[in-house]
């Protein structure tokens, strides 16, 4: 039996015990299958995506960031706030002002002119901890991405972005978990069916 809380857990103790460099080699290889990954989609593309909590030793994809704002890619590039039980997501630009949050993670400034409609956004990069063969993933235990998720397009690709291959199935999946249609690992990018 594989339940979330355990594979929680585990994650966050393994990713304790990586050495800085086994970390690094790990985050460029995710930063690379992903630029490759998004070539496909053409420019003007609008992307969610997220700022690291380095702290908990999560990807980083700044460097993913400030390339994709610029050819061949010229995509959008939004960012996701915690606001109350929910995520909004803003539109971001070279000069956005972010902010820490309380749980350490960088938010761009509440700017109601920036505020992205959920069905606008084509393609949602998520962090995760684990995720099973079904692309259902373990993130941090708070539901913020589901409840996101359940807003946004039909159209919509959710990618998962972790360290980590396929597990064997996750037992309490519920009906408020959104799988994912590809994962981007240091292995390489799978699609789910």
């Amino acid at each position: 039996m594989a339940f979330k809380s355990e594979i929680r857990k585990l994650a966050l103790e393994n990713r304790k015990n990586w050495s800085n460099e086994n970390y690094v080699n790990k985050n460029m290889a995710v930063c690379l299958y992903l630029l490759e990954f998004l070539k496909q989609y053409s420019p003007n593309t609008q992307v969610m995506s997220f700022k690291s909590m380095e702290h908990l030793r999560e990807i980083d994809l700044a460097s993913v960031h400030s390339q994709l704002i610029h050819p061949p890619y010229s995509f959008f590039l939004g960012y996701p706030r915690v606001s109350g039980e929910h995520i909004v997501a803003y539109q971001s630009h070279p000069m956005t002002p972010f902010e820490k949050s309380s749980w350490g993670i960088l938010e761009p400034e509440e700017n109601p002119n920036n505020l992205l409609d959920p069905s606008t956004i084509d393609l949602v990069l998520i962090p995760l901890l684990a995720i099973d063969l079904h692309g259902h993933r373990v993130g941090y235990g708070k539901g913020f991405y589901d409840r996101y998720l359940a807003h946004v397009s039909e159209q919509t690709i959710k990618v998962g972005v972790g360290f980590e291959d396929p597990i064997s199935p996750i037992d309490d999946i519920n009906s408020f978990d959104v799988p994912m249609d590809y994962l981007i690992t240091p292995s390489g990018v799978i699609s789910f069916p």
